[in-house]
């Protein structure tokens, strides 16, 4: 054989012995053994190859069985996000896919198989298996509204760094949290748009939706941003201050400021002018708050106001009964000076006085206790200390004190009145009432329903 025909025969058999070809040109059996990517009937081959993962991604695996190292993976690894093949990693793969965000979330398993049962096929998703590191195309629809006009993903994760740790990558699950949490504090979520200042300059928007803030953003959405855009930023203060409800200007008795500032009940409302000048009329004019400097409870033009609002609070007692809630839908008044119990139906700040009972109550060595106090039980009647008397029809109001009738004799029905005294102060605590309206409270009065015993004149 001449040289230069050893020399090429030479290197056609280094060839064949790199490409595992024998130099007759017959194809070897590869020393690489063939790993499974099958687990309980489901392909991983387009998002696992056990070399890759155990070489690249977890060495300490490498030499355990196919199916263990496959179990780590899907059990372990994907819901990690951990990449289980050079051609494809599922956060480029979440980044990339805005849709699929919206189905899957951080549901981060769902992303492995959505590729290698649908994704691996569809043209519209190629270029995002891999380098992909920035979300695309952030989410701005939630339940179907778009709130591209409000919210910005962007801005409001450097706008709210605190809330938007907990949704790192996943625009879903913050837009969801800033629609379901964010705009109810009134959070920015678009550099365009505050709501703060969208309330601030709208005063018929304020009347419209107080503070339910959602309703603003929603407002501004769907069309607001085509004449109010002015409003959408800058304004810092309550413009046009309300002093009007129900197309009635009530500025003659009512100062939102002065309202907000000395009324603690009220100082929650402080950026709020249409809750307040609602909860004056509905509340408070009936509780004799001041809602102006120098125009007092008992100024003519409050009493005026007062009494066309409310013609019962001529009364009172409705002014007393209107400072108290109870448990149930009745509530008993026991005024000492007068001699008398009011009871009312309804809840606060909406008592009707359905009753006028007058009473006796306890003389001064045994005097009736003052304060508020909740029905207890009840009985058809009891014995006096002496055993000689009955109170028929008792309900009680606190320990021993209780409403029950004037003292008869020890028959067994009330014929025979012993002590018929009332409107006086005669008692050893209790309330002595007519029999028929003791037996009225003994039937109708629940269980837990507020007394309120007062000894000053209402």
């Amino acid at each position: 054989m001449k040289k230069s025909s050893k020399r090429l025969f030479s290197v056609l058999a280094v060839l064949a012995a790199v490409l595992c070809i024998s130099v007759s040109g017959a194809v070897s059996v590869s020393a690489a053994k063939k790993h499974s990517t099958v687990l309980n009937g489901q392909k991983y081959d387009k998002v696992y190859d056990y070399n890759y993962y155990t070489t690249k991604v977890h060495p300490e695996l490498a030499g355990k069985s196919d199916k263990v190292v496959l179990q780590y993976f899907v059990n372990s690894g994907m819901p990690r996000q951990e990449k289980g093949i050079a051609t494809f990693s599922a956060k480029s793969y979440r980044l990339g896919n805005q849709d699929l965000r919206k189905a899957f979330g951080k549901d981060y398993k769902a992303y492995y198989l959505h590729y290698q049962n649908y994704g691996c096929n569809e043209l519209s998703r190629v270029g995002t298996t891999t380098g992909v590191t920035k979300l695309r195309n952030p989410i701005t629809v939630y339940k179907g509204v778009d709130y591209s006009k409000v919210y910005d993903y962007f801005y409001y994760v450097r706008k709210h760094p605190g809330v938007a740790k907990n949704y790192k990558d996943d625009d879903y699950g913050l837009l969801k949290s800033f629609v379901t949490r964010g705009m109810a504090k009134q959070y920015q979520a678009n550099k365009s748009f505050n709501v703060k200042s969208y309330r601030y300059g709208n005063p018929d928007l304020r009347v419209k939706f107080k503070s339910d803030y959602k309703q603003y953003y929603l407002h501004y959405i769907q069309s607001g941003y085509q004449n109010r855009s002015s409003t959408a930023l800058g304004i810092t203060s309550l413009r046009n201050i309300i002093t009007t409800y129900n197309g009635v200007d009530y500025s003659a008795i009512y100062d939102f400021k002065y309202y907000v500032s000395h009324n603690p009940a009220v100082s929650k409302y402080k950026d709020d002018d249409a809750s307040a000048i609602e909860h004056f009329i509905k509340k408070g004019i009936i509780m004799g708050l001041q809602a102006k400097a120098g125009v007092t409870r008992s100024s003519k033009a409050y009493q005026t106001v007062l009494l066309r609002l409310y013609p019962n609070m001529a009364n009172d007692e409705y002014v007393k009964a209107n400072q108290y809630n109870s448990k149930t839908s009745y509530l008993i008044l026991l005024n000492q000076n007068r001699h008398t119990v009011y009871i009312f139906q309804g809840k606060q700040y909406e008592w009707k006085k359905i009753a006028t009972f007058p009473c006796c109550v306890g003389k001064p060595s045994t005097p009736t206790p003052v304060g508020v106090f909740k029905i207890g039980s009840r009985g058809l009647y009891f014995l006096t200390n002496s055993g000689s008397a009955r109170c028929w029809y008792y309900t009680q109001i606190y320990y021993s004190i209780l409403f029950h009738s004037q003292v008869y004799d020890d028959s067994s029905s009330p014929v025979h009145l012993i002590d018929a005294s009332m409107g006086v102060s005669c008692s050893h605590g209790c309330v002595r009432l007519y029999l028929s309206n003791a037996q009225w409270i003994h039937a109708n009065i629940p269980r837990g329903t507020t007394v309120v015993s007062y000894n000053r004149p209402w």
